[in-house]
């Protein structure tokens, strides 16, 4: 009952101040956030199963978008924490989206501008979207790490002088396929994602360590399910957007329930 008061102050906060707003010139700044019942990304959790208070800013010029993204548990010590650093482009009245996405994680590197790619919390992405439109009501995003914390690549080759030793990263790359429809006020939006990069297995023969994936281990379907969302109207000039996703993690045989507020 504590946390969902808290909840709801911050919200009810951060609500007064949320705002966008564009230039004659084309250069915009946005401000807004969501609260969630737990954090829950591409089928993986972080902070366990506890809420999360999830600010951004975002800067537009034209087709070209910069930003930042974080999220605080709000579980209190020892919370997860994540600051993330964006930068991009949209295109064909933003249908699609090419962005470069920088994820920080404070729990890996306590040293932000620690830019070594064996000890950075920093993972970078390349991340294409196509974002779908009336017509077209369908959803596409890949996803690449390209630099920092990801998965590591082992050497498996007891002859090689690198032998269970990193030998690079592993370039982990996840897609999703989405489809919407509105029904009234409500959207229904179902998705199917997928893990591109698997993990190789020990070897006892050999005394080799094996790898362990970013997102699973196995390629293959790691994130199902839907996300319904709707706006509720507080006042003639106040909506309260809402969300509930059911999902699984196919992978891990997990399922989750989110609940999320936007403002």
């Amino acid at each position: 009952m504590k946390k969902l008061f808290l909840i709801s102050i911050l919200f009810l906060f951060f609500a007064q101040f949320s705002f966008a707003q564009e230039d004659k010139g084309g250069f915009s700044v946005d401000v807004g956030g969501d609260v969630v019942s737990r954090y829950l990304w591409r089928g993986l959790q972080f902070g366990e199963s506890m809420p999360a208070l999830q600010p951004y800013i975002e800067f537009g010029a034209g087709p070209i978008v910069f930003g930042f993204f974080g999220s605080t548990g709000l579980s209190g010590r020892d919370s997860f924490q994540e600051f993330d650093f964006y930068v991009g482009a949209n295109f064909m009245d933003d249908m699609v989206s090419v962005l470069i996405n920088d994820y920080y994680f404070p729990d890996y590197s306590n040293n932000y501008f620690d830019y070594h790619g064996a000890t950075t919390g920093h993972l970078f992405e390349l991340n294409l979207s196509f974002n779908g439109t009336e017509n077209i009501p369908f959803t596409f995003l890949a996803g690449m790490n390209f630099f920092g914390a990801d998965a590591l690549k082992i050497d498996d080759d007891p002859n090689s002088v690198h032998f269970n030793n990193d030998i690079r990263i592993k370039y982990s790359t996840y897609i999703e396929f989405g489809y919407h429809k509105s029904f009234g006020n409500v959207e229904f939006a179902p998705f199917l994602g997928f893990n591109l990069t698997d993990a190789k297995d020990p070897n006892p023969n050999t005394g080799y360590v094996g790898e362990t994936g970013y997102y699973s281990n196995d390629r293959g379907l790691i994130h199902a399910g839907f996300k319904v969302s709707k706006d509720i109207e507080i006042t003639d000039k106040f909506t309260l957007p809402i969300y509930g996703q059911v999902s699984t993690n196919y992978q891990s045989r997990q399922v989750f329930w989110v609940l999320g507020v936007s403002f």
